[in-house]
């Protein structure tokens, strides 16, 4: 099984406009916490919740996971660059094996923008709620 973690990462890397803004080696997209001395921008993913929805007596393998992207930025235009190109990439987004299906759309649920004023220089921050659509049985 391949874990929606790994599924929004590897699609991520293959996104040409991602891999312009967040680099290929390395590419600048963390799983929970930014690296330490990290280039600017970078991406953190956070599973925030992944509830398991069952009938009759077995756990369906599809979902919606909210994840959180933590988009950092060295000013705040280098973020919401980094966060309009996220926001594409998650309109198409399918890690259900459904394509085009309206029924299964990645939908943002929160977005707010912040300043990390501890370090110099002042790092910039967007941070968007998504609620992802995932099947534990696609690969």
């Amino acid at each position: 099984m391949t874990t929606l973690e790994v599924k929004l990462r590897t699609a991520a890397a293959a996104d040409t406009d991602l891999t312009a803004l967040l680099g290929t080696s390395p590419f600048r997209w963390y799983d929970t916490q930014l690296d330490q001395g990290s280039a600017m921008p970078a991406v953190v993913v956070l599973r925030v919740t992944y509830p398991r929805n069952y009938a009759l007596n077995a756990r369906m393998t599809t979902g919606q996971a909210r994840m959180q992207f933590t988009i950092w930025g060295a000013t705040g235009e280098q973020a919401r660059s980094v966060e309009a190109a996220l926001l594409t990439f998650l309109d198409g987004f399918d890690a259900i094996g459904k394509a085009n299906l309206s029924q299964y759309p990645n939908r943002v649920v929160m977005s707010r923008a912040g300043l990390y004023a501890q370090t110099q220089p002042a790092r910039y921050l967007v941070i968007d709620d998504v609620m992802v659509w995932n099947d534990e049985a696609v690969s």
